[in-house]
């Protein structure tokens, strides 16, 4: 079983429901044997999906919630980042180190 290759092309879900792309590439933590990192091509799948529309986000290991049929993701892509952080912020989870 190789999981890289088993990776590539399942649909990413994001923490909304939204399918936000396929997982195009892999990147390997060899000093850990472990995923680093995934990189989703915003899409989904179908015959003009084999074009891309070339947008690339990096998923994380530590964003990952799960990996089976679809790959589920903690973050919420609609979003910017920005925003996301004062949300946690407002919550005060920031200032204790801890994530949602």
């Amino acid at each position: 079983m190789n999981i890289a290759e088993d990776l590539l092309g399942k649909e990413v879900i994001d923490d909304s429901g939204i399918l936000m792309g396929v997982v195009k590439d892999v990147t390997w933590d060899f000093g850990n044997n472990r995923v680093e990192s995934l990189v989703v091509e915003k899409g989904g799948r179908g015959f003009l999906s084999i074009f891309g529309s070339g947008e690339k986000t990096l998923v994380s290991y530590e964003n990952i919630h799960s990996i089976g049929d679809k790959v589920l993701v903690n973050i919420n892509f609609s979003r910017p980042e920005e925003k996301q952080e004062e949300e946690k912020d407002e919550l005060g989870l920031n200032r204790f180190g801890l994530k949602l």
